[in-house]
């Protein structure tokens, strides 16, 4: 055979060439290929772990703001009429001044109007008091029990003869839910 006629130096060039191109043969072939697909899966488990967080993330934060809808759905949704909810939010801004001696010089309904999804309740008031009685309205105002409101515009001046009184008028809003 082929290998017979070598003298042994040359049989050791041969076999450690043939060993060397049988190693690169199956690195090229089998070995880098298994490693770039074990890369790949790995690239692929990063990519779908952070997606699942993500994704987790998403379902806790849906989760919590379905708890705040309904906590404050009950608020917003309306059995009543709209005359009806005007006139309930009329007379709770009422108790709230009368609670915190703020004298409401004038309030009236701008009226509702539709946003769609929506309906929204426009007051209008203007009331006198002084500064720590204006101030615990509005905090009593924002933070009634009874509706949630917000005071969409807020004007402020003193009356002249009487520095220690401000007459202030405001803009309140409430959101009803069809």
């Amino acid at each position: 055979m082929f290998i017979q006629n070598l003298s042994k130096r040359e049989r050791r060039i041969a076999l450690t060439t043939i060993v060397i191109a049988v190693v690169a043969l199956t690195h090229n072939f089998i070995l880098e290929p298994i490693r770039e697909r074990w890369m790949r899966f790995d690239e692929e488990i990063d990519s779908k772990v952070n997606r699942l967080r993500k994704n987790t993330e998403i379902v806790s934060i849906y989760n919590l703001l379905e708890t705040r809808y309904e906590k404050l759905s009950k608020y917003a949704k309306s059995t009543k009429k709209e005359e009806e909810e005007v006139a309930a939010i009329l007379s709770e801004i009422e108790a709230i001044s009368r609670t915190n001696s703020a004298a409401i010089e004038n309030i009236k309904p701008l009226g509702v109007k539709n946003r769609g999804t929506y309906k929204e309740v426009l007051i209008e008031a203007s009331l006198d008091a002084q500064i720590s009685q204006l101030s615990k309205f509005l905090y009593d105002l924002e933070n009634s029990q009874n509706m949630i409101v917000k005071v969409k515009r807020f004007t402020l001046f003193s009356k002249a003869n009487q520095p220690n009184i401000l007459k202030c008028t405001l803009l309140v809003s409430k959101l009803l839910i069809d």
